[in-house]
């Protein structure tokens, strides 16, 4: 049996040609999957724009001020702010970039640009995770004039009040970034064995202490400075081999 050639199929004929977001079915990328409807992601101008704003006043502008204004997450603001910090600390050390790339995928996947405005706009998505797990509904039967607060919910359902709750995130979203490469240089020799000298220095994290240790060139074994342990968890370090 003869199998149909490509251009043979009309459904998938649309796909001769690259577009944008192009799916067997409307909004949906699998057509066995119907539940997986993906929302078009933010374009690279809208996290320009938030991650200005961060730098413009990180007192005003913190994570939890930006996801109320753009009507995003405060995870994703927060995801935002940390990508554009490490491409600008790229592009100051002369790393090239790929924005061809960057808006030939914008273009496929159809992604949506977010305006700053006056007032905040529509949410898109929730502003916090969900902070515990779904569960079976509770009934508690209770006089007509009993009181029962939120607290007294929570005690019953064995679970921490949702005032503390969050506050815990809102501190936790108006945490500052620094997005500087620290500056301090400081280290401690551990020890030196000029037998295993080389041709690279190595970085490595010793397992029991869970501490960044650099092994040199010329066999030195030293503690990592914070301006290692900055590059090794935002970029790849240079002259050293992982």
């Amino acid at each position: 049996m003869r199998l149909p050639r490509f251009k043979e199929i009309p459904a998938l004929g649309k796909f001769k040609q690259p577009a944008q977001r192009q799916f067997l079915k409307p909004d949906q990328p699998f057509p066995l999957n119907p539940w997986f409807k993906p929302e078009p992601p933010l374009s690279d101008k809208t996290r320009s724009a938030v991650y200005e704003l961060y730098k413009k006043d990180a007192e005003k502008w913190n994570p939890r001020q930006l996801a109320e204004h753009f009507g995003v997450s405060i995870v994703r603001v927060q995801a935002m702010i940390k990508l554009k910090a490490l491409e600008e600390h790229m592009q100051r050390n002369g790393q090239p970039l790929m924005h061809a790339l960057t808006e030939g995928m914008e273009h496929m996947l159809g992604s949506k640009t977010l305006q700053y405005k006056n007032k905040p706009l529509p949410r898109t998505e929730p502003i916090r995770e969900r902070t515990v797990h779904p569960m079976q509904p509770y009934l508690q039967f209770l006089e007509e004039d009993e009181a029962f607060t939120p607290n007294d919910a929570a005690s019953v359902l064995k679970r921490e009040p949702y005032e503390n709750i969050v506050f815990k995130l809102d501190l936790k979203a108006s945490k500052r970034y620094n997005p500087e490469t620290p500056e301090d240089t400081n280290s401690q020799v551990l020890s030196k064995d000029t037998t295993l000298k080389g041709k690279s220095a190595f970085m490595f994290v010793d397992s029991s202490t869970k501490q960044i240790q650099v092994r040199q060139k010329d066999g030195t074994l030293r503690t990592g400075t914070l301006k290692e342990s900055w590059m090794k968890k935002h970029a790849q370090p240079h002259g050293f081999t992982m």
